[in-house]
C-alpha cells in the first residue's frame, strides 16, 4: 500500500511540475512569436 501511495504521489508531483512549467512558458512564447514575425 505504501509503495502504491508513493507512486501516486510521484505522478501527482510530476503533473504539478509539468503544469507549472507550461504556464510559465506561455508568456515567453507569446513574446517570442511576435518578435519572430516582425523580423
Amino acid at each position: 500500500m505504501k509503495k502504491n501511495l508513493f507512486f501516486h504521489f510521484s505522478v501527482l508531483a510530476m503533473l504539478i511540475v509539468l503544469i507549472s512549467a507550461c504556464s510559465s512558458k506561455k508568456p515567453e512564447y507569446t513574446n517570442v512569436i511576435p518578435s519572430d514575425a516582425s523580423q
